[in-house]
Parts: C-alpha cells; sequence; structure tokens
C-alpha cells in the first residue's frame, strides 16, 4: 500500500466515531485503531465499570504518537440515559432541570457532569441540548408510548443498534450476527420482551434468535400489537402463534391475557 493511500484511508477514519465491545481494546480494536484511525470512540455501559477502570481504558485508546488525540465520547443526559456507573454523580434528565426554570441548576448540573467525564479522559458528552418531543424517529418518543401503555422500559446499549435488514438477501450472516447481537444484549439488560416500531427489525430478530442452546428466546412484538393488547384485544393469541418466538406465553405469565 502507497503511503498516499494510507494516508487517505486514515483521513477517512477521522470522519467516524467507532463503538466497540468489552472493557478493554482487544486485538480487533487495536488493528482497527491502527489501520483506520478513527477520530473519536463512544462508550456505552457495557465498557465502564468504575472510575478506574474507565481512566485506564480511555488512556488506553489514545495514541501518544498521534497528531490529534482520539475524541473520546459519552451519552451521560441524564435520567434513564445514564452511561457511567456509580460514583458518578447521578441527575435528572434535562426536561426535569428545565421544568424547574433555573437556569443556574442547569449550568450548576452541567458543570459537575463535565468536570467528572473529563475526571476520567471523557471529551465528549452526547446531552441534548433541546429534545423534540415531535421527532418520531427520537427513541423517547417510543419510550413514552410503551410507558404510556404500562410497559416498563429498560435502558440498554444496543436501543438504536439496526438488525441490519436492508443485506437480509445479501449478507444474512451478517444479519444474524447482528440481530444476535441485540436479543443478547436484551437479556443481559433484564428485558422479559423487545419491542419495536420497525417492521423489518421485527422479523429479523424474531427469526434470528441466537441458537446457544442456553437462555430462552426472547420474544419479539411490534408495537401496535402491545397497543392492542393493552386496549383490551380478545385474539391476541390468534396473531401471536404467528411469532417465531410466540410471546403468549410470556403474556400469561404477565396476566395480560
Amino acid at each position: 500500500m502507497t503511503r498516499s493511500t494510507e494516508s487517505i484511508r486514515k483521513a477517512i477514519g477521522q470522519l467516524f466515531i467507532v463503538g466497540f465491545d468489552g472493557t478493554e481494546p482487544d486485538k480487533d480494536l487495536r488493528d482497527l485503531l491502527r489501520h483506520y484511525s478513527p477520530g473519536g470512540l463512544i462508550l456505552f455501559k457495557r465498557n465502564l465499570e468504575d472510575p478506574d477502570q474507565i481512566l485506564r481504558l480511555t488512556r488506553g485508546l489514545q495514541d501518544p504518537e498521534a497528531l490529534l488525540p482520539r475524541l473520546v465520547c459519552v451519552d451521560q443526559e441524564g435520567g434513564r440515559v445514564w452511561r457511567l456507573p456509580l460514583p458518578f454523580t447521578p441527575f435528572p434528565e434535562a426536561q426535569t432541570l428545565g421544568n424547574a426554570g433555573l437556569d443556574s441548576l442547569a449550568h450548576s448540573a452541567a458543570k459537575v457532569i463535565a468536570e467528572q467525564l473529563a475526571a476520567v479522559g471523557i471529551h465528549c458528552n452526547f446531552a441534548p441540548v433541546l429534545d423534540l418531543h415531535t421527532n418520531p424517529e427520537n427513541p423517547v418518543i417510543m419510550d413514552e408510548i410503551l410507558e404510556a401503555l404500562g410497559a416498563e422500559v429498560i435502558d440498554w446499549s444496543y436501543k438504536v443498534d439496526c438488525c441490519g435488514g436492508s443485506l437480509s438477501i445479501a449478507a444474512p450472516e451478517i444479519v444474524e450476527k447482528l440481530s444476535g447481537k441485540i436479543v443478547d444484549a436484551s437479556k443481559e439488560a433484564g428485558a422479559d420482551a423487545i419491542v419495536s416500531a420497525c417492521g423489518i427489525c421485527q422479523l429479523n430478530l424474531d427469526m434470528r434468535q441466537p441458537k446457544d442452546g442456553g437462555s430462552p428466546p426472547v420474544p419479539i412484538l411490534y408495537f401496535s400489537e402491545l397497543s392492542a393488547l393493552a386496549l383490551g384485544s380478545k385474539n391476541f393469541r390468534e396473531w401471536a402463534n404467528k411469532h417465531f418466538v410466540d410471546p403468549s406465553n410470556l403474556m400469561q405469565k404477565l396476566e395480560l391475557i
């Protein structure tokens, strides 16, 4: 590979912020950092254990010979979207702070969050400057719908990850891997079921459950199914048995049918 080609590759890599599994850089991640030099990395709960581990991790993600430091990012928004564990100070969601009507309160909370993130080597916080509840693609909307229907929503790091639906025919093995990660992460988060607003995601997650032979499969519901159930539909079993993973047993256990 010529030097110019390598330079172009790394220049393109600077446009990307990437996530990864685990609490320390493994060989795959180190290879990616060396060959593509992404501009930054984003951390999720799956990467974070305690302040000492987080500081070791963020230092290990940097390249001391690089001209620019890698941007280390996180979603430390407040409320349900809170990635860092205790003893980091938990704060309510931005809307709650805003409803108090005190600019000084919001400023003080943001200052504490920023200082704590900086202390463990995190440079960028994707905290909301403005959240629009009218955005149908905003995950907050789905959460509020499910909570209004009586469900308990669990925050988890794969919440907005894609199942790879566009590759269902061309590269099903990729879709199976992506879907499997989402289902496995839901089990680790303690979820009883996954509810999707995307029909392709619902199908892929339902039919491509991990074949580990261990824990039971996770029921995958389309959000309108849960809506119908919450609104008193009496024929849930009639469509539930069309799923690859029949959710009827779960709904019966929860005394919903």
